[in-house]
Parts: C-alpha cells; structure tokens; sequence
C-alpha cells in the first residue's frame, strides 16, 4: 500500500514540474543590482567650534559607471561622526552631522577638538540600495597644539598666555589670552610648562607665576581649583608658589621618575613617585628632613633633555652660599639635596669648584654631550663665567667644561644665554642685539641686530619634553624635528600687543637666519614652550 502512495505522490509532483516549465514565460529581470563606490577625501579638517566642516565624496554607480552628481534626486546621504552628544535628555552615539541628507557635507560640528570616525552613507531612494564608507574627521582648536607664548604685561606685569596654532586651512595663527577669565589678576609669570606625563589621564600644562601657579587642561582654562598648591603639595599652605618646574627621566617611558620645582620664595621641593596622585612633601633646602629651610636656590633647575630619558639627578644653585648642589632619585636620602663635592672620584679638579663664591645668572639645560647643564655665574669683579656640569648617567652629576675668560661683546652684561644641544655655541642678548658666540674658540660667529625700537625680553631654545619623541604625532615631519634647534627671539616694542616671536636657524657655523616671525604677541614676553601631542 505504501508503495503505491509514493509512486502516486512522485507522479503528481513530476505533473506539477512540468506544468510549470511549460507556463515559464521566460520574463525574468536580469538586471545588475546597482552598487555604490564612495571615495571620502583622505583629510578632514576643520576648526572645533569655529566653522563648518565641509566636504565633498565622490560616489560612483556601477549601474552607469559614472559619478552620481550632487544634485540627482534619486539619491540621499547621511553622515555620521561617533561621539555622544545629549539633547533634551536623549543622548546619541552616532552624531548626525549632515541632516539634510545631501552629497556634500557642510556643517557647524558642536563637540570638542579630537579626532573622529566618520561614517558616510549613499542610498537609492527608490531601491534601497546602499554603500558605506568610513572616514576621519580632525576638528582642530586653537589651543590644542601649538606654541604657547607667556607674557607679562603692563606695569603690574599682568600675565597673559597666547598662543601661535595651525588652523584646518594651514594658516598659522595668533589666538590671545587663551586662559579664559575664571582667574584673574596673575602677576609675573615665570614658565609654562608642557607636562607629558600619562599617570594623570592625559597631558597637560603647568602655567607658573609668582601670583599663583595652576594646572590647566585641553581647554587651557585657569580654575582656582587647580591652584598647584592644592594639587600636588601635600602642605596647600607651603610658602610661595611654584615658579619653575623641571623633569626628571631615567629611561621613563610613561611617565618621569621624578619631578623637581622650586618656588618664589626659594625653596626646592621633588615628586619621588610617579605615580598618580603623588606630591611634594618637605622643602629640600634643609639641614634635616621636614626641617626649615637654611638657605635659598635660584628659580632654575638643571636637568638632562636627552629623550629617551638617561638621569636620575637635577642640579640646583645655593643663592646663598653660592655653591652648585645636587639631588638624586637615587641618592640615599632624596628628601634634600647634597653638597657636591669637589674630591668626588673621577672629577677633573682644575676645572672649577662647585664651591664657586659666584653670584647666579642663568642655568640652561641641553642635550648637549648627552645631558650638559650650562649655568652662567659671575664673579665680584662683574666678569661672568660658564661652567658645563654633565648629568647624563645614573647617579650622576660631573664636571665637564669650564669658560673662564669669555671675551665677547656685552657678555658680562647680557640680560639672557641660550646654549645649543648639538653645537658648542653660546647666545645671548642685551637690548635689540642678538650674539651667536663659539665656547671652544671663544670666537664672535654673528651678531643680530633687531630694529631700534625692538628690545628683547627672552633668547630660548625649546627642546621638546616627551618622553620618546617618537610618540608624537607630528614626528614624521622633518621640520618639526627641526623646530628644537631652531633659536627663538623674542622683543617688543613696548605697549599692548607689542610683542614679536621670531625663530632662527642656527647653521654649523653658527651663523643665524630668520626662518619665521610672529606679532602681535604680548608685551615682555618670559616664556615659549611648544604644547606637544602624542599620535
């Protein structure tokens, strides 16, 4: 019976085949489904805040094989960045920034300087049909890379911070007192420091004055709650404030092994752990731990800037005693400095003493001869000397060189040194003039001579702080490599937005030419340090 069932069922399924070969019409659509080819413009940029992003792709349909232009009804677009905004209560990853589905992208982006995935989108409105591409977009602010430049200005030297930035179009700008208003009435700034440390999150900048020194972030917005005092002292009631802050890297490659700062009043303190939350503890500058101070340090401290990191130690100057003195984070006892000692093994002792008698002058660090920290000294005739201390290695601070009968013009009367990290060549300044001078040869190399009217304030060489420089995202760019052995001048002509940056090049026979010159700046400018960014 069973088999007769099945012979039945496989007859009318064969009747059922043939019946429906022989009603095919043969009316199939062979059409090729359409696809859609997107080509985003490999760099996207624009102003955060500032201005609209704009852009135009290319989309291409294979059912033409032509580019679909702009304005084809049959086609819409979205675009999307990947960043969560909130409006009325409801957030969204996915920020839409082309609402009215057009090709080209034209838009005011409201979200902060970063940059962003981008997900473009073409669809046939009519199929449904739709191709995606991914992009990057780079909204730019004027404070978040550049060259931060701090002035003091008028006769209460109120400090003002600008800065020099790039904006999307490759113009090189001036944005003006970038510090917003929450603090005001800083007087006599010191430093900027750009700090790259990663134990806090991300980097960020210590602005310096003797008014009040405070710890800012991308926006680069003073707040009294980041008073350094609250931040990174464990006393908030220490004496002073912080005026120069120095690192120390042994190696370090997230984060320094130490920190060093001295304060207004002249006491020296240091950050032994690297860590987050870590502070300064007691005054260095004491005869016994948690003891009070005995004596005073200059504003400026020695470090090795050979990157990677290759010190453990900093180099300080008793004002008081005039004498060099030194701090180790592996010294057995890092919570004071040291007397160095001229007798040390392996010091050469016709050099100089480190007991020196001498009244300071500057103090630069290099990355000369591998960590040379030049400090310029002079004696109570007024003739003024340069002594080169090494700080290269671990546990170490040595004599190196010693320029006892410099001769140049103006040079026991200049007003600021600089010292370059690959060729034995001093500069320093006094009035509009500029002197590049050979410390091997004591030999003139070249005089700048600025407008009579011009007188500069400030002679640096800005060597960049990170940890391992080939972590930024610019150091691909020869140029910005360069940019560190670059001298930068800085004059005024006296008044409100007097100010001038110029940066030179230096070339191997010291001889300097102008390569870029900025105005419009603030008055008595003290400082220009480059706010570096990691790629």
């Amino acid at each position: 019976m069973k088999s007769k069932i099945f012979n039945a069922l496989g007859i009318l399924t064969a009747s059922v085949l043939l019946t429906g070969c022989y009603e095919d019409k043969g009316n199939y659509d062979y059409t090729e489904i359409e696809e859609l080819t997107i080509t985003l413009p490999t760099a996207i940029e624009a102003m955060a805040n500032a201005e609209n992003v704009q852009f135009s792709p290319t989309v291409v349909s294979s059912a033409t094989g032509k580019e679909i232009s702009a304005d084809d009804p049959n086609y819409e677009y979205d675009c999307r960045i990947y960043y969560t905004r909130t409006i009325d209560g409801i957030s969204e990853v996915w920020y839409d920034i082309n609402p009215d589905k057009k090709q080209d992208v034209d838009f005011f982006v409201e979200a902060p300087a970063g940059t962003y995935t981008l997900w473009y989108t073409a669809r046939n409105k009519h199929t449904g049909i739709e191709s995606h591409a991914k992009g990057s977009l780079r909204l730019i602010s004027s404070v978040y890379e550049g060259w931060m430049v701090m002035s003091n200005n008028g006769a209460d030297n109120t400090m003002r911070l600008d800065m020099i930035f790039t904006d999307s179009k490759g113009r090189e700008l001036v944005a003006k007192g970038i510090t917003g208003t929450k603090v005001t009435g800083l007087t006599d700034g010191t430093q900027i420091m750009y700090n790259p440390s990663m134990y806090a999150g991300k980097e960020f900048v210590n602005v310096l004055t003797k008014s009040g020194s405070y710890r800012v972030w991308d926006n680069m917005e003073i707040l009294a709650s980041s008073n350094l005092k609250l931040l990174d002292f464990i006393m908030p009631t220490v004496e002073g404030d912080a005026v120069h802050v120095s690192q120390i890297h042994y190696y370090a490659s997230y984060g320094p092994t130490a920190t060093a700062c001295v304060t207004s009043v002249g006491n020296a303190y240091a950050i032994t752990s690297s860590g987050a939350g870590a502070s300064y503890e007691y005054p260095l500058n004491a005869e016994s731990v948690g003891g009070d101070p005995t004596y005073r340090v200059a504003p400026v401290i020695g470090t090795s800037m050979a990157r990677k990191g290759n010190s453990s130690s900093a180099l300080f100057y008793d004002i008081d005693n005039k004498r060099f003195m030194g701090w180790s984070y592996y010294a057995p006892n890092k919570k004071l400095l040291f007397a160095l000692n001229d007798n040390d093994e392996g010091q050469p002792q016709g050099l100089f003493s480190f007991n020196t008698g001498m009244d300071f002058v500057d103090m630069e660090s290099t990355r000369f001869s591998d960590g040379l920290v030049y400090t310029v000294l002079q004696d109570n005739t007024g003739h003024r000397h340069v002594y080169g201390i090494n700080l290269s290695g671990y546990n170490s601070i040595k004599k190196e060189s010693a320029y006892d009968n410099l001769s140049g013009e103006n040079f026991d009367t200049a007003t600021d040194y600089a010292f370059h990290s690959k060729f034995p060549y001093m500069f320093y300044c006094k009035g509009n003039k500029v002197y590049s001078h050979g410390l091997v040869d004591n030999a003139a190399k070249d005089v700048l001579t600025l407008d009579g009217g011009e007188t500069i304030t400030l002679i640096k060489f800005n060597l960049y702080g990170n940890m391992q420089l080939d972590m930024l995202n610019k150091w691909k760019d020869e140029e910005f490599q360069n940019m560190q052995y670059k001298l930068i001048v800085c004059s005024s002509t006296g008044g409100e937005n007097s100010g001038i940056v110029r940066f030179y090049n230096v070339d191997t026979n010291g001889k300097l030419t102008l390569y870029k010159e900025f105005k419009g700046l603030g008055e008595k400018i003290v400082d220009v340090t480059y706010r570096e960014r990691r790629g």
